[in-house]
């Protein structure tokens, strides 16, 4: 069962539920209903419908996105951004609180507005091409639009984040320019207005003034020439069909400004060699047009010759070669010419032929321009024929000569010669012919022309040694009566060249001589002592040599031949005369006991030695066993051996060698 207290509760609930509704009834708290939407930076004050319980008491606005928009205390809203936000009014009342809301979209307005018109020709109304054609006073963007032909405009309202961005587009006059959303279709000639409106925003509007014209509908293109140079101009001329056309201007333009361009009157320059097309539009945006084909070419602008100066021998050619700059010119042709033929004349290839002795110019001139040309200067000379060296040169060591030479014929243009030495380690030569000699010996001069006739000659030049003294080998001469020998002198330096000497006997019934060089045939006439003397030929040095003339041959005198057991021997040789004897020399043979020769030479394998005694000998005095050399000997068998010992010479106190005359040699055999 419910307790009093509950039961109490519970009708307190339903008395209230009951009243409710009527208060309801007399109570209202609301925004008034309007548009939903402001703009940035407008401002709008709220209305609110107050009834009943709701019509005293202060009234708090907020925000709910305060970026987008904000309320003041009185209720005024300010758009800040676009976007959404939701605007709260609340009431206490002291009884109960009231809340009410307002869904408010803050909008971007169109500022204004961009209008082209596509590929057809929207203009100023001061272009030139408008000049005459429209109304004077008209300062609006024109829309020439051939007409029956259509275009579409397309239509930007900005900013891009407007919130309606929507347009309407209308005529003034339907007549001559037909709407269809943003798309015109002129249907007569005239003049209209077509203006652009914001439809979020009326007061942004463009206007368009269109300009219907009687279409070109053909261009004939012509120029006087199909090619131009580069550096080059050509004008083109357009003619325009109809003659009722109302615009008839053309844009002329060039398919490659790097090779032609082409301005606003039809003038075309040419920059590079190559093709190129030039078109003519017509201005009134009918897209008719025309075109022509162009070649620029590259004209020759400088002539290089391989050769400024050309020398050629009277009766010879030589080619000239010439080189077309730029390379890619377009004609390289060239036309050749000389300015004296009767000195040299050039054919059409630059094969030029000296004719006779004199200069001239000759000339290589542009096929296609004139004033470019390249000229080389032409000298036709008389060639050296043949080079002659008058004759051989001497030149001492420590001179200098100079060689002599003439060029034939006479009339040589350049009669120069250039000189070589064939041996620099002998001589060398300078360039007017003098010769510096080096060293002893001969080599030979090379002489070549220097004209370009390749002509040359040469010469032998013998490099001398003059002589700077002389002495003679021998102080003493011992000879026989009867008997030749010769003496010696020894000319200083050894390498003089000149080796011609005087000599003379100072007592020719002792001694006479003969000979013209450095070696005197001495020939004894009788007993007795002279002196020769010597004078050379070059410097005039003398020398001179003491001769004696006895009988020397019989000085010495040979004892003994002995062998030891080992095959070796020795002579006894005696000194008969009155000389003293430093050197002996014998030459011993050996044969078998059937008189055939027996080897005993190491040497050469023959059967004959030389021994030699050196020492002193004096006269009187014999010589030993141990003096004996015997160098290249073998001793043989001794029981089976034959000889022969000859004494062949001796030298005299160390100075002079005596040959013994054959007839007069000892001889021992065993």
């Amino acid at each position: 069962m419910l307790s009093a207290k509950s039961f109490l509760g519970i009708f307190i609930l339903l008395v209230f539920m009951l009243v409710r509704p009527a208060m309801a009834e007399n109570t209202v708290f609301r925004f008034e209903k309007g548009t939903g939407q402001i703009f940035e930076g407008e401002q709008v004050l709220c209305v609110l419908v107050r009834q009943g319980d709701a019509e005293t008491g202060e009234v708090t606005f907020v925000s709910s996105n305060e970026k987008t928009a904000v309320v003041d205390e009185k209720g005024y809203v300010t758009g800040l951004s676009k976007g959404r936000t939701t605007i709260s009014a609340i009431l206490s009342t002291g009884k109960r609180t009231y809340r009410t809301q307002w869904n408010l979209t803050v909008a971007r307005k169109v500022t204004h507005l961009a209008v082209s018109a596509g590929k057809a020709l929207l203009c100023s109304s001061s272009d030139p091409v408008l000049k005459g054609l429209v109304s004077g006073e008209n300062e609006l963007p024109v829309l020439v639009l051939p007409v029956r032909k259509s275009c579409t405009l397309q239509v930007s309202a900005l900013p891009k984040d407007a919130t309606d961005r929507n347009v309407e587009v209308t005529s003034s006059d339907s007549g001559i320019i037909r709407v269809n959303g943003t798309g015109l279709t002129a249907v007569s000639c005239g003049e209209a207005i077509v203006s652009v409106r914001s439809r979020q925003n009326p007061e942004i509007m463009e206007n368009i003034l269109v300009f219907v014209t009687q279409p070109v509908t053909r261009i004939e293109l012509t120029a006087a020439e199909k090619q131009i140079y580069v550096g080059g101009q050509l004008k083109v001329e357009a003619s325009l069909l109809p003659d009722s056309a109302s615009i008839k201007n053309v844009t002329y333009s060039s398919s490659d400004d790097r090779i032609a361009s082409v301005d606003a009157q039809g003038v075309i320059t040419g920059y590079k060699r190559g093709n190129v097309r030039i078109t003519a539009t017509a201005a009134d945006g009918s897209s008719t047009r025309a075109s022509i084909a162009l070649r620029v070419m590259q004209k020759a602008t400088e002539i290089m010759l391989d050769r400024n100066e050309l020398t050629l021998d009277a009766g010879r050619n030589a080619m000239l070669k010439a080189t077309v700059l730029p390379r890619d010119a377009d004609d390289k042709s060239v036309i050749w010419s000389s300015m004296d033929e009767s000195v040299a004349t050039v054919n059409a290839q630059g094969r030029v032929y000296a004719i006779k002795l004199g200069e001239c110019d000759v000339i290589c001139t542009s096929k296609t321009d004139g004033h470019v040309i390249a000229s080389a200067h032409i000298i036709v000379q008389q060639p050296v024929t043949k080079i002659v060296f008058d004759e051989e040169m001497s030149v001492y060591m420590g001179e200098t000569g100079r060689l002599v030479w003439h060029v034939e014929p006479e009339d040589a243009t350049n009669p120069a010669v250039a000189f070589t030495s064939g041996n620099r380690n002998i001589l060398t030569v300078a360039e007017d012919g003098t010769v510096v000699p080096l060293k002893v010996g001969e080599a030979y001069v090379n002489a070549a022309s220097t004209d370009g006739s390749n002509r040359h000659a040469r010469v032998k030049v013998k490099v001398l040694q003059h002589v700077e003294g002389v002495h003679m080998v021998r102080r003493n001469a011992y000879i026989d009566v009867r008997e030749s020998a010769n003496a010696g002198a020894r000319l200083e330096p050894e390498n003089a060249s000149n080796k011609h000497m005087t000599w003379s006997s100072a007592d020719e019934s002792i001694v006479k001589v003969s000979g013209d060089l450095n070696r005197v045939r001495l020939t004894g006439v009788s007993k007795g002592e002279t002196v020769v003397t010597g004078v050379t030929a070059d410097g005039g040095f003398e020398t001179s040599i003491q001769v004696k003339v006895g009988s020397y041959d019989k000085t010495l005198q040979l004892r003994s031949f002995t062998w030891d057991g080992k095959g070796l021997f020795s002579l006894r040789v005696r000194n008969a005369g009155n000389v003293t004897v430093t050197k002996i020399t014998a030459h011993i043979q050996f044969t078998d006991k059937n008189g055939q020769p027996v080897a005993v030479n190491t040497q050469d394998g023959s059967n004959e030695i030389t021994a030699v005694w050196t020492g002193t000998l004096n006269p009187g005095e014999t010589t030993g066993k141990k003096a004996w050399k015997m160098n290249t000997y073998k001793a043989p068998d001794m029981g089976t051996t034959k000889g022969k010992v000859i004494l062949t010479s001796f030298q005299i106190e160390d100075d002079w060698v005596k040959t013994i005359r054959k007839n007069n040699q000892p001889v021992s055999e065993w």
